[in-house]
């Protein structure tokens, strides 16, 4: 049975993954014209959207499976996958910023902020107890 702080890991995390989506949907005009211009240097601007699309997907994807390492296959070593993830996004939002090279939204903040609460509930010490314990 898994503890109750991985549960609230669930319930936080996947919730940041949520709020990412929409913040991905609401911010897609302004990141497609971003990467356009960014690409538009070499002349690769007509493949921004398949690339914003992939870089999404990726996203997306590496976020879900970090997710099911730490909460279904009990691999306390995500956490600190997490853990590094968040603190590169916490402080590349500043430098992203002060340099013109990205955008933040308030959505993006909330989900930095569910994702810290979620790895909160993830080294607590009954879920510590719980990666410690053999898998049945």
């Amino acid at each position: 049975m898994r503890p109750g702080s991985i549960r609230k890991f669930d319930i936080f995390y996947l919730t940041a993954i949520v709020v990412t989506v929409i913040s991905m949907l609401m911010n897609w005009d302004s990141q497609l014209r971003a990467a356009a211009a960014q690409l538009a240097q070499d002349g690769l601007q007509d493949y921004a959207s398949v690339s914003l699309a992939v870089g999404y997907a990726i996203t997306l994807g590496v976020s879900l499976l970090l997710w099911a390492l730490v909460s279904r296959a009990r691999m306390g070593w995500a956490r600190w996958a997490i853990l590094l993830l968040l603190l590169y996004q916490g402080l590349a939002i500043p430098y992203l910023v002060a340099t013109g090279m990205g955008t933040i939204s308030f959505t993006q903040l909330i989900s930095v902020l569910l994702k810290a609460v979620a790895l909160f509930f993830a080294f607590r010490a009954d879920a510590r107890a719980w990666f410690a314990e053999k898998p049945r």
